[in-house]
């Protein structure tokens, strides 16, 4: 049954990056961009590459982590560390968090994400340590390092409309002979909700809507439990934004229709 959840506002977007293996023209601080075409690169994947961020503060909350675009294989290791402070190797001042985490395959969508075990807050520092030896690309890369609060939304939509949108241009001769301009597609998911809850719709998701919403990319799940074992939970696996923001209708006392709307940023 899916279930939505929206990883939203990534701390990631305002942090400062670096990394200990970078190409010139591909650095970690593209990781601060939401374009999930701006890549880092790493100069090699013959060892462990760590990438790490500054996120400016320490109230902000984690208890996600995605990566989209990346070309990591299933054999890959990605450790997610937090601390307080830069020092990630000092001995004597371990990291307050850890945890690892091997990214499924996504040929598509090109997305995962990893559910932390319980909510981090209070620690400015993340780091990713990759490690992907048998890389046939011989280097490490990701478009965007996703580090956030996933709200859920609790209820199952009553049914889910998804669509593969294809705006190429076509052009037809007066013979009927067509003539293409190709561009991406991208998928767009609707997702009709019945009878949510005015506590939930108008305390914790007006912080998806307010921060998120069209204005900034977020990540939709909607098999959170299982989100790699199937075609259709690999499919709604999404990076992207609201293509309108969702309108809430009273229907009952303490209940709200909404329709959620989602479209794919390529």
């Amino acid at each position: 049954m899916p279930i939505v959840r929206l990883l939203y506002d990534n701390h990631g977007f305002d942090g400062l990056w670096d990394a200990n293996s970078q190409v010139a023209t591909l650095p970690a601080c593209h990781l601060a961009d939401a374009s999930r075409q701006k890549v880092w690169r790493s100069t090699g994947a013959g060892t462990c590459d760590r990438v790490r961020v500054n996120t400016c503060s320490t109230s902000l909350s984690v208890d996600r982590v995605a990566l989209v675009t990346y070309n990591l294989t299933t054999c890959a290791f990605v450790g997610i560390e937090a601390h307080c402070t830069s020092c990630f190797e000092d001995g004597a001042n371990l990291p307050g968090f850890t945890t690892c985490f091997a990214p499924w395959a996504a040929p598509r969508t090109k997305v995962c994400f990893h559910d932390l075990s319980a909510r981090q807050t209070g620690r400015k520092w993340w780091r990713a340590v990759v490690c992907d030896t048998g890389n046939d690309d011989g280097y490490y890369e990701i478009g965007v390092l996703a580090l956030g609060i996933a709200t859920c939304l609790r209820v199952a939509p009553e049914r889910m409309g998804y669509t593969v949108v294809d705006p190429s241009l076509v052009e037809y001769a007066p013979a009927g002979t067509p003539r293409t301009f190709p561009r991406d597609p991208y998928a767009v998911v609707e997702l009709p909700h019945r009878f949510l809850a005015e506590a939930l719709l108008f305390d914790g998701f007006q912080d998806v809507l307010r921060t998120g919403g069209r204005r900034q990319d977020m990540i939709l799940s909607l098999f959170t439990s299982e989100p790699a074992c199937t075609c259709v939970a690999l499919a709604t696996n999404l990076y992207g934004r609201f293509e309108e923001m969702p309108r809430m209708e009273y229907v009952l006392p303490r209940l709200y229709d909404a329709t959620l709307r989602f479209r794919e940023s390529l």
